[in-house]
């Protein structure tokens, strides 16, 4: 354990409250909307199409939240306009009676909430580094918030999904009271005359190569996280068992968490990528094997190994090789990158392959992209010290 100082900072305990606020909508969202837009009869299929090109607009627009954050002179005002935006976004999401409306609503929930999480986690790092306090646990308390979320919003909708936009809507609008407590970070390029450029990130080798394979990663998730809701309740569920579905997603992520930081000094961020690779792929292969419903219940365990390793090892590695003045830019580019993009690509995919082969065959499809990825980035990874031991070595 290492020694504390006296001169350590204090914890920054008010990280928690927007955490929990902000995993308890995502829940809500996350797990339901898709039902919600097939009740107001929005087919699945069209669904596909809205959310691959509703990303694309948070996608455009991250680079410039990241880069004002950056200029400001305290990141939160940035996150502040964000949960205001998405709050609204999801009020107006209530009232869809068209696929233009649907295609307006979402585009507009990703114009502000894409860039809520990476925003976060910068403050959130930034404000954890001053005292060195690990970010597992922060991160756990929004993975119990949507664990607990999930299963019971499922029980009090009870199969009447119109009430999801206003669920989520409430649990965001609580964010910006949560706003209150967290504390301030500021930017580092405020009233400064000379800016760091952005361009500066993409000459990082090691950084380019990581994202390179959350791309692919992210490409092999993209089905899972477009259409298992809907695939899920294609086998039987109702509303409570795709909760308590997304239930065990986020218990399966604590282990990890209560040992991420030790384990990302330890193994670095290639290793801990590897494994969630290989995690992906039984996982997305075991989905498509089975049409059991407990049996593809049980596979929500997997979780703990898949999106939550690489999106934690990617976030520290980020916050480890980035210098100050772009601390908030790297986050939007990992998050734009890294996983915007790949997932906006992979849904629209995923919605071409629905309509001609179902939903059920593009998970064998997915379990191939990740078991790919794993091979050929493990080969380089695995041969190269530098890749090996990245981020390992800026931490021991």
């Amino acid at each position: 354990m290492r020694r504390l100082d006296e001169g350590r900072a204090a914890y920054p305990v008010g990280i928690l409250p927007y955490f929990v606020c902000n995993y308890m909508c995502s829940a809500t969202y996350t797990t339901y909307y898709s039902n919600y837009l097939v009740s107001q009869g929005i087919s699945a299929e069209e669904i596909g199409s809205i959310m691959a090109l509703a990303p694309l607009v948070g996608l455009l627009m991250q680079p410039v939240w990241g880069a004002a954050a950056d200029r400001m002179k305290w990141k939160n005002t940035v996150l502040a306009i964000l949960t205001a935006g998405t709050t609204l976004a999801l009020l107006a999401g209530g009232f869809v009676r068209s696929t233009l409306w649907a295609y307006a609503v979402v585009c507009s929930y990703s114009f502000f909430c894409t860039s809520i999480s990476p925003m976060m986690e910068t403050i959130a790092l930034e404000a954890l580094e001053k005292g060195r306090y690990n970010f597992g646990p922060v991160r756990m308390t929004g993975t119990i918030a949507y664990a607990l979320t999930a299963p019971l919003v499922g029980f009090v909708l009870a199969d009447n999904y119109r009430l999801v936009p206003f669920f989520a809507a409430l649990f965001m609008g609580l964010g910006l009271l949560a706003l209150l407590c967290m504390p301030r970070v500021e930017g580092h390029q405020h009233g400064r005359r000379e800016r760091v450029s952005v361009a500066r990130l993409l000459k990082n080798r090691q950084l380019m190569l990581m994202m390179a394979f959350t791309v692919v990663l992210m490409l092999g998730m993209s089905h899972y996280n477009t259409y298992f809701s809907l695939y899920f309740q294609q086998l039987g569920a109702d509303s409570s068992q795709l909760g308590l579905s997304f239930f065990l997603a986020g218990a399966g992520e604590v282990p990890f968490l209560l040992m991420g930081d030790r384990l990302f000094r330890r193994l670095g961020v290639g290793r801990l990528l590897l494994i969630s690779a290989a995690a992906m792929a039984l996982r997305m292969l075991l989905i498509g094997v089975s049409t059991d419903l407990t049996f593809v219940l049980l596979t929500q365990l997997l979780h703990g190994l898949c999106y939550i390793v690489l999106s934690f090892a990617m976030a520290k590695f980020v916050n480890l090789v980035v210098p100050d003045e772009l601390k908030a830019s790297g986050q939007m580019l990992l998050a734009v990158v890294g996983f915007g993009l790949a997932r906006s690509a992979g849904a629209w995919i995923s919605g071409l392959l629905v309509r001609s082969v179902g939903m059920r065959a593009p998970f064998f499809l997915s379990a191939g992209v990740c078991a790919l990825g794993l091979v050929a980035f493990g080969a380089l990874i695995l041969h190269s010290p530098e890749l090996k031991n990245a981020g390992r070595e800026a931490e021991l």
